[in-house]
């Protein structure tokens, strides 16, 4: 598993998993958005045509940077596995940054989010060496 050590090692996470082929690919394809935020949506010509469902709830006030601009907002495309290790990626740099001009979150926020990954994570067989 990666550590994050700082902002920088984020940004570089989240550029390095961010798969676009995925949603290009019938199926369906997992996206981070910029408040952790985990969602999931049918890939290939059905991309952005029908739901997207809510699998993670995001952190209130948290506004990360993702790889692709959508309107207001940012998001990563990604594997189960890659949205698992994104997920902690998004713990670990909101307990490094908490109270900083990067990031200004609830505690109880971030715990609650983590639980949330660690059950998905559970759920779907990622380990921790895994993600």
């Amino acid at each position: 598993m990666q550590i994050i050590q700082n902002y920088e090692d984020f940004v570089e996470l989240a550029r390095g998993v961010h798969r676009p082929e995925l949603a290009k690919r019938e199926g369906q394809v997992y996206q981070i958005w910029e408040d952790g935020e985990i969602t999931v949506q049918e890939s290939g010509d059905l991309l952005w045509q029908s739901e997207i469902h809510q699998v993670v709830e995001g952190i209130q006030d948290l506004s990360l940077p993702m790889p692709v601009i959508f309107h207001a907002h940012c998001y990563a495309f990604v594997s189960a596995t890659d949205a698992v290790k994104m997920g902690r990626a998004v713990i670990e740099v909101c307990r490094l940054l908490n109270g900083s001009t990067c990031v200004s979150v609830k505690d109880a926020h971030i715990e609650y989010y983590e639980a949330i990954i660690e059950t998905k994570a559970h759920a779907w067989g990622i380990g921790r060496g895994a993600a």
